[in-house]
Order: C-alpha cells, then structure tokens, then sequence
C-alpha cells in the first residue's frame, strides 16, 4: 500500500523511512513486484528481513 502512495513522488531528505520485511518470503515478493524500486526512489532504507529493525538495531533509527 505504501508503495502505491509512493510512486511518481519526489524523495523529501528530511524525512527518514526504514522498510523492513517481515520473511525473507515478504522480502522476495516485494522484490518480485518490483516495489524496492519505488521505495528506493523515495529514499527508504531497505533492511534485512526479519527482526532487524527490533533486536538491538533501534540506535540507527
């Protein structure tokens, strides 16, 4: 849904934007539907899936 949002929008560098899929299935899938590439676009970072972003990763954000 967010990638939707996204598309054809300009990257605002005062806003930062962590995209973290929750399965390596999740990950693959989006990248299948070619939505990384929107979400790159926008200047969302793209995290390793899983729990990356919850166990002990919280200082980067």
């Amino acid at each position: 849904a967010a990638a939707e949002i996204w598309r054809g929008q300009k990257f605002n560098p005062d806003v930062r934007t962590w995209i973290c899929p929750p399965t390596r299935m999740d990950q693959d899938k989006l990248k299948e539907e070619a939505l990384f590439s929107i979400y790159s676009a926008v200047g969302a970072r793209i995290e390793i899936a899983g729990c990356s972003l919850c166990m002990g990763n919280q200082a980067r954000v």
